[in-house]
Order: structure tokens, then sequence, then C-alpha cells
């Protein structure tokens, strides 16, 4: 049995991974998550096939005289048994020591349904948290509640993505709509891009928005389309980047992206393939790190990422319901932090039962579905999604930093 899963949301802790078939395991994996039962069943039998047949095979090898039935049957319960491996549970090492916390399960103002999408406004480090209510919120950096608005429509779904530009503008990655809407810094609807489609600007499922240091808009998208598209400040396309797929360049739902602090790079939570892909800002691909597992280098859906100023990287792992720090240059694993010291235990948890959130006890002082992380000088917010609310902790209790990155080219496997 190897990594842990979110199977819709909510963790289920074994999968199989028959001997050399690891993309079989991320297969079920991905499968799980998106609750895609046909996949998953089919995916199931066939393995049980082949075991079966394998075994059979040896069987029919080994048993050819009285003598030799007791290996053959012991040949097969191998073959059968050897498809699962058990991992140990990692334990929950270094903890996130939050000096301060915002937000509560809930419905009223400073309260939030299961948060899916958070940045920083790099004017004046207010913070900016959508919930599954279709509400952006906005708050001071020490949690006080400033403001809200809503989405236009959300009985589709709800946005997932979220960035503010050096303007303060707000843009919202309308996932279920297929479009981005960008807003004033007090909520006041400026402009749309996009509509449902496979063709240049137009998107299925955009999932994040960040502003490039050039001042272009970097929209990633799944469901298909499963890329990166740049676009100017006034909403203009420019330029599509990947594909489905898992080679270099390509992504299967690019869930979000961080630019290096030169501004030469750009780094995308490559999610469902459980790794980052760092590429040129044309485009190129350049190195990569990370596969599907719970050990330190490992990563289960890394869905927020945040480059520090120091050059590393801090991942937000769903489904491992931790934070990663990374050496950007070498994709060393600079530590994981799950464990939460300094904010009350959580009494409730938020999972997700099909279109309804649902409400179940906690009583764990953890990370749990962590979506989002953002840094405001030495300090660093944590979007603890399965927990509605915010945690404040020192940049440098949140995992190790490591010595500095100096930019390196290692091939992109």
């Amino acid at each position: 049995m190897g990594t842990t899963l979110a199977a819709g949301e909510v963790v289920a802790a074994a999968r199989v991974e028959p001997p050399g078939w690891a993309w079989s395991a991320a297969t079920l994996l991905n499968a799980i998550h998106y609750q895609q039962p046909a996949t998953v069943l089919g995916s199931l039998l066939a393995l049980l096939l082949v075991a079966a047949g394998a075994g059979g095979a040896v069987a029919l090898m080994s048993a050819r005289g009285e003598r030799m039935r007791g290996t053959a049957v012991l040949l097969l319960l191998m073959v059968v048994i050897a498809g699962c491996r058990e991992v140990p549970v990692p334990p929950s090492g270094p903890h996130v020591q939050a000096t301060r916390w915002f937000g509560a399960p809930g419905r009223g103002r400073g309260q939030f349904e299961y948060p899916r999408a958070m940045d920083i406004d790099p004017r004046d480090g207010t913070v900016l948290v959508v919930d599954r209510q279709a509400r952006i919120q906005r708050f001071a950096p020490d949690g006080t509640f400033i403001a809200e608005w809503s989405m236009p429509e959300k009985s589709l779904g709800k946005p997932t993505g979220i960035g503010v530009g050096p303007d303060g503008r707000v843009w919202v990655a309308d996932t279920h709509y297929h479009r981005v809407i960008c807003w004033s810094p007090d909520g006041k609807e400026l402009l749309r891009i996009g509509e449902y489609g496979t063709g240049p600007g137009q998107f299925i499922y955009p999932c994040d928005v960040e502003i490039a240091p050039d001042n272009t808009v970097w929209v990633c998208e799944f469901g298909g389309n499963d890329r990166i598209q740049v676009f100017t400040p006034d909403g203009k396309f420019l330029r599509s980047i990947g594909s489905n797929g898992r080679g270099p360049g390509q992504f299967d739902r690019p869930q979000s992206i961080g630019f290096s602090t030169d501004g030469r790079e750009v780094y995308v939570a490559d999610a469902c393939n459980h790794r980052i892909q760092v590429l040129t800002m044309e485009g190129v691909p350049v190195r990569s790190f990370g596969s599907a597992g719970p050990n330190d280098g490992e990563m289960a859906y890394p869905y927020g990422l945040e480059v520090v100023p120091d050059g590393t990287l801090l991942v937000t792992e769903f489904g491992n319901h931790r934070v990663q720090r990374f050496n950007s240059a070498d994709g060393h694993s600079l530590g994981t932090v799950r464990a939460v010291s300094g904010a009350p235990t959580p009494l409730v948890l938020h999972v997700i039962d099909g279109e309804r959130v649902r409400s179940v006890p906690s009583g764990e002082n953890s990370l749990r579905f962590p979506w989002a992380i953002g840094v405001r000088g030495n300090q660093a917010f944590i979007l603890d999604s399965g927990h509605s609310r915010v945690l404040v902790a020192p940049l440098d209790s949140v995992c190790t930093s490591g010595a500095s990155v100096v930019p390196l080219s290692v091939p992109l496997r």
C-alpha cells in the first residue's frame, strides 16, 4: 500500500501498486480523488486479472507433479500479495508554530465554508480568501475582517484560485463558469476573460491566476486543456504553454504557479502528476522534482505554491495534509510540517460530500487539506481548508530553510 489518498477529499490510506507498475498507482490515485468509480473499478479489476493470470502461469509451470503443488500454491499467493505494500505512516514531525489565526467554520463575516483560494495583497499585506460560498473576503494581516463581496453566479460551482496584482486588482478563477473575473480592490467588477472551450483565450476549469513580474496574467486550467495561458493586463491572449500528459512540459491539473525571485523561471504545481515543474518564462521545460508518495521529497496533490525570498519553495500538499519546503534549484526537500501548535484544536472538520460541505468531528490540531500558502515579510499564511482557518506562523518555523539557492539546470524527468 502506498501514498495517502484524498478520496473525494476524505482520506483513504491505501493504493495498489504492482511492482514495475507505478503508473497504475497514479491513475488510481487520481481516479479515487476525483470520484471516478468506473475508472477505479476497471483499474482494480484489470490489476486483479493480471495478478491472477501471472499467478496461474506460475502455478501451471510449477505444478507438474504431485510434489510441486504446494510450491505452486505458495508462489501464487506470493504473486498476488506482492502487489500491495505497506508504508509506515510518517511521524507528525515539527509543528506549525502559529502566532495567530483567523476564520472559523460558518457563513458569517470572518467565517469560512471550506475556503479554497487565498492570496496576499502586495500593497498592504491584506489577505483575500475565497470559500465555497463564492465569497471573497478581505482581512487585515492581524485577521481583522475588512470587507467581502460575492461572485455573480455560484450554482454551477465555486472559484478555486485567486491572484492579486501590484496595482491591487483581484483576479479570480471562476472555475466552473470557465472564466476569469477581474475586480477592483473594493470589489467592483472590471473585466472578464474567457468562455468554455479549447481554443486560445478559452478555458476548461481555470484554477489559478497569478501576475508575473512583467505584469502579464497567467491562468492555469485543467479538465482536458491542462495548460497555462498568458494574457496582457487588459485580458488579451498572448500564448499558451503545455498540454495534458506526464511528459516534460505537460500537466495533469496545473493547480498553481509562482515565479522565481529573478523573474527568469516559473514553478508549476503539477497536482495530479504529484510533482513541481520548472519552466522558462517562454514555457520551455527545465527540470522537475517530486513523485507520488508520503515521504520527504514526495508529494500528494501539491495544490499551493509560494516562492520564498531566499529562493526556496513552500508547497501545500492537499493529499498529505502538510507543507513541504524545497530547494528550488535541485528539488531537495528541506523538511515537512503538519502538526499545529499555538492555535486552538479545531472541533469541526469540513469535507466535501458531492456538492455539499459536510461537517464531521475533528479534535486534531494539524493541517487538513491545506490548499494555499502565502508569505509576507517573515510571516507565512497557511490556508488550512479542512479546518476553515488561516494560520499565521513565523516563516522560519515552517520547515527548514536551506542555504542560498543558486540557479541550476537539471534534466527534466
